[in-house]
């Protein structure tokens, strides 16, 4: 389909913020089953660890956080993506201001929509490219032999709502896949149901409110979603975390590192080919950076085709906006919301609030703030036992080896532990090589 017809069809572009747990649609007739591909009789019950029988009492706080890489994914058949890519950035229009109701489809993971059962490929060019236009090399790339987990944010959500849920209300049935690369690291592959909304599923002014309130940086004025990759210390875990990034405040700091800003004019365009064409000059020859995976899944692309624009944006700037209607503002749920800007190490939190569409106050608040520190600190326990069942599911990917494929199920509040039927990798051997020491 052509941009378009796309726009015709969709509206401005797809969405490519990924649904909270409240903006999430009833389940989908269409969903997969929960347990596809797995054996059905689980091999294990991970138990909830009690803070009584914690190792360590002390609270976590990330450190050392590094930025590693970035990307927008591009409308197109071949997946493709923007590196280093750009957020949308803030633009503080007086309110109050009206937006009309959501329309065009929504992404619930766009990388597993892309990229199917190799969610993490994306993850690792991306980091890879960034090197390469940074100049580095040799000893001084990032080594990935010292990580214990690759993962999404989601998925530390999901296990931590597994934790905090109380008896008698469990958290939405979710499922993890997990596969051992190198000697210790654990690749943590996010997997969902559905991966994109039909339009009209909901009701909502979020992602109009988005649009209206934030501008594409250049070059990447068809990006469907950024998505940022660091890595931190989580009290003794090395972690690579990827997440979404709904915008960025302006910057003028002399450290961003804008590339090359393509041209992409739609106007003509008949298919994806001429959106391609358009890149072209930007485009990273496929000897080295458009990379053929081998025995992809049905669900998986061949190649993932790259281009070099946008900006490196500064950690302090990164914006994490919210909407509510001014009834449910009143009860918002910081004891979810606030794990999403830990996990993510996100500064800033914008939480706007309309009547019937017409938004007329912004909640401000910063990380460090005295009320994001009492909510931070009523979310300690949680995170202490999320590094122990993190522990716990490391020793138990490690002791299923690189051969074994193991994934997480939890149903009706209780995560088994179940294996795949298929030995397929998340990650060609290209990839897997770069977690072996030496």
């Amino acid at each position: 389909m052509s941009y378009q017809k796309a726009y015709d069809y969709y509206g401005p572009f797809p969405r490519g913020r990924t649904l909270n747990a409240y903006e999430r649609a009833r389940p989908h007739p269409n969903s997969r089953d929960l347990y596809e591909g797995l054996n059905k009789e689980s091999v294990g019950v991970i138990p909830k660890p009690t803070l009584d029988n914690l190792v360590s009492r002390q609270d976590i706080q990330p450190k050392n956080l590094t930025y590693l890489g970035s990307y927008n994914w591009i409308e197109a058949t071949v997946p493709s993506i923007i590196v280093p890519g750009s957020p949308r950035v803030w633009v503080d229009r007086p309110l109050a201001i009206s937006v009309a109701l959501d329309h065009g489809y929504n992404f619930v993971d766009q990388n597993g929509h892309r990229m199917g059962s190799r969610t993490l490929f994306p993850l690792i060019r991306a980091v890879q490219d960034v090197e390469s236009q940074s100049g580095i090399e040799g000893e001084d790339k990032f080594d990935w032999s010292s990580v214990d987990f690759v993962t999404d944010r989601n998925g530390l959500r999901k296990l931590l709502r597994w934790i905090n849920a109380a008896p008698g209300d469990p958290p939405r049935d979710f499922r993890i896949d997990t596969q051992l690369a190198g000697s210790k690291t654990v690749l943590v592959n996010r997997w969902e149901q559905i991966t994109k909304e039909q339009p009209g599923t909901r009701r909502s002014y979020g992602f109009n409110f988005e649009e209206t309130m934030t501008v594409p940086s250049p070059g990447c004025e068809r990006g469907t979603g950024h998505h940022r990759i660091v890595t931190y210390d989580f009290d003794g875990l090395k972690l690579v975390v990827r997440f979404e990034v709904d915008a960025c405040l302006p910057s003028d700091d002399p450290e961003s590192k804008t590339i090359r800003k393509p041209h992409i004019d739609n106007d003509d365009d008949d298919d994806d080919t001429a959106l391609l064409g358009a890149l072209s000059g930007l485009f990273i020859g496929a000897s080295s950076h458009s990379t053929t995976m081998s025995s992809p899944s049905p669900l998986t692309s061949a190649d993932l085709k790259m281009f070099r624009a946008g900006t490196q944006v500064p950690d302090s700037n990164l914006l994490e906006m919210t909407t509510r209607s001014e009834i449910s503002a009143a009860n918002f749920d910081w004891g979810d919301a606030y794990p999403q800007l830990y996990f993510s190490q996100t500064p800033n939190h914008y939480l706007a609030v309309h009547r019937n569409g017409t938004f007329f106050s912004i909640a401000k608040r910063r990380i460090g703030e005295r009320d994001l520190v009492a909510i931070e600190s009523r979310a300690q326990p949680g995170f202490r036992q999320l590094k122990e069942i993190l522990g716990e599911i490391q020793a138990m990917v490690k002791k299923g080896g690189t051969g074994g494929r193991i994934s997480l199920v939890c149903k009706d509040g209780v995560l088994k532990v179940h294996e795949r039927t298929s030995k397929e990798s998340c990650l060609p051997e290209d990839s897997l090589a770069l977690f072996k020491r030496g």
